[in-house]
């Protein structure tokens, strides 16, 4: 079957001309971990975010891929500056604080969800 999205390659690309590095960085991160054994999503270069097309995949990237790796950069972080280990919870219950709201923002700007009507998606 052939695919209507660019090669992977063509797509990280595309990333790295439309958003500064600290951002691209993250998008192409996501992009190859979304285009594992079953690619489940695509970067639309159009409209310039990635795109998903399960609620499954997209809730997945978003929780436990994307934040999840986001609060251990925070826990490290936090971690270095005390001069200890601040524990996952800590660090959890802080980056929700301080920083959940812009991250769902920066999510909104880069991600899309587009639903496959189920016949389609067979």
């Amino acid at each position: 079957m052939e695919s209507t999205h660019p090669c992977l390659e063509e797509q990280i690309e595309q990333i790295r001309k439309d958003y500064p590095q600290d951002i691209s960085v993250q998008l192409i991160e996501e992009l190859k971990w979304g285009n594992g054994n079953t690619p489940c999503c695509w970067y639309d270069p159009k409209i310039k975010k990635i795109v998903y097309c399960d609620a499954n995949h997209a809730m997945e990237a978003y929780i436990v891929h994307a934040q999840r790796h986001r609060v251990e950069e925070f826990k490290w972080l936090e971690s270095e500056k005390a001069h200890d280990d601040i524990g996952a919870l800590k660090a959890g219950d802080e980056f929700t604080d301080k920083f959940a709201e812009l991250y769902a923002a920066f999510w909104k700007k880069t991600h899309k969800f587009i639903p496959i009507p189920k016949s389609r998606a067979a």
